[in-house]
């Protein structure tokens, strides 16, 4: 699935909220009646509870071929580089920086329905007010998703999060896992 960063992104390249529902659809029949595994970094997040940016636990983190590390591979934020520090402990800084802290603290806030785990195409204001309040940077010239296109990823995020809402909660798809994240004391939708 496209993912809206970089230089001159295009939200017009990315799927509609309903191609999403129907690719979720597709992706837990397969999941359920093959012995396969597909893996997509939208539609997954109820095989791993959510978003596994930031370094969470049993998550990651990414580093640019220009040693900034940023949260996730689509995140192209950064506080901290491995090559621009005196620190023995850089990947740990970054771990443990403001930056980092505020993304995974919105995966936490936001993790009531894992189809909408995404802290850039499903919760956008997660990611503008980490950027926007701490030392964070772009590692991307021309990155435009803070900006400009912002407001289109919010209303886009608010049509995904109906159909997730509803996805999670009533359809017949999800309807184990939903059971299971309710025992582990996982959040409702809304």
């Amino acid at each position: 699935m496209y993912v809206p960063v970089g230089r001159e992104p295009d939200l017009s390249l990315m799927i509609s909220p309903e191609q999403r529902k129907r690719m979720a659809e597709k992706t837990w029949e397969w999941l359920t009646t093959r012995p396969i595994f597909i893996a997509d970094f939208w539609n997954s997040g109820p095989l791993v509870k959510g978003c596994i940016a930031a370094g969470r636990p049993n998550g990651y983190m990414h580093i640019t071929h220009q040693g900034d590390i940023c949260p996730c591979v689509f995140m192209l934020y950064s506080a901290h580089n491995i090559h621009d520090t005196d620190s023995k402990t850089p990947l740990l800084d970054a771990l443990k920086s403001d930056f980092f802290a505020k993304i995974r603290q919105g995966q936490r806030e936001k993790e009531h329905n894992p189809l909408a785990p995404c802290q850039i195409v499903d919760h956008p204001e997660v990611l503008k007010e980490a950027v926007e309040t701490t030392e964070a940077h772009s590692t991307q010239e021309g990155q435009t998703i803070l900006d400009e296109l912002h407001p289109l990823l919010a209303e886009r995020a608010k049509e995904w999060q109906e159909i997730a809402d509803e996805l999670w909660t009533k359809s017949g798809v999800y309807c184990g896992l939903a059971d299971q994240y309710q025992d582990d004391n996982w959040l409702h939708p809304g």
